[in-house]
């Protein structure tokens, strides 16, 4: 199914990511990053082969989102390996037998069913001294829509976003939330705000918003859940508006680059980098 400006409707992650017409924040943050990647990448169609213990990484992250978002699609896009883990010759077999689904072995689905065992008794307190009070944070992901598809021409260039989760309160707020997994031990918010510098994670939220926001009339607040891997601690954090602007900034430069390149054929030269 191919994307459209708009709101898109039963767009598979399939569907999403194999589309070129439109650009994601993934493909905007390499542009900011590493134009040369971004070119041999996006244009070339070079493919660049994951190493398995990021891969792993990769699908355990993604199988805690559908346990979290959409769990009725477990069984539709996951297969569990029980036998011995260091038989990497086994798990392999199994991936190329199972093309349509993603491998899990059974010690990522303990960790998973760990992590979202905290997630579920986690609650934030919330309101002002004296009249403050306890949300669960599972609140945050019911009552809206999972993986809902938009897209958007923003200064002359075609963009797409795939929220985690969108929402809409009774009192008409209006927000985003993604899911993040992260191997770090603390969640502070001097440890999460390292986190998000290192991956342009305010790129994202800032085009997340914008798109949305040209889609729905609506502006939405951009919430980041974060889940440990090594400490099975879970947080929330809010985008700031100096954060969300930030990112604004970050991702009009990334987008003022691509609109360059694809008029002029040019997507990198070589030189001596600048500091920032």
């Amino acid at each position: 199914m191919s994307l459209k400006l708009g709101i898109n409707k039963e767009i598979s992650n399939k569907d999403y990511h194999s589309d070129r017409e439109f650009v994601s924040s993934s493909g905007l943050k390499l542009l900011y990053e590493n134009p040369r990647e971004y070119y041999e990448r996006y244009v070339l169609g070079v493919k660049v082969s994951t190493p398995p213990k990021l891969q792993a990484a990769f699908d355990f992250g993604s199988y805690l989102h559908t346990m979290i978002l959409e769990p009725e699609l477990l069984s539709d896009e996951y297969l569990i390996y029980t036998g011995p883990e260091e038989d990497e010759e086994a798990i392999e077999s199994m991936r190329e037998a199972n093309t349509s689904k993603t491998i899990i072995t059974a010690s990522q689905v303990k960790a998973a069913n760990n992590l979202y065992k905290n997630y579920s008794g986690e609650t934030v307190l919330l309101g002002s001294h004296g009249s403050e009070k306890e949300v669960p944070l599972s609140s945050f992901f019911q009552g809206g829509h999972a993986e809902q598809t938009f897209c958007a021409e923003l200064d002359g260039v075609k963009v797409k976003v795939r929220c985690d989760y969108r929402k809409e309160t009774s009192d008409g707020v209006f927000s985003i939330q993604d899911v993040k997994t992260t191997s770090g031990k603390r969640l502070s918010r001097y440890d999460v705000e390292k986190i998000c510098t290192k991956y342009s994670y305010a790129l994202s939220a800032a085009l997340y918003c914008d798109v949305v926001e040209k889609c729905t009339g609506e502006k939405h607040d951009f919430y980041f859940m974060f889940l440990s891997k090594t400490s099975n601690n879970v947080s929330m954090f809010k985008a700031s508006e100096e954060f969300l602007e930030r990112g604004r900034r970050q991702y009009k430069i990334a987008l003022k680059r691509l609109k360059k390149a694809r008029e002029s054929g040019v997507y990198y030269e070589h030189k001596i980098e600048e500091l920032r």
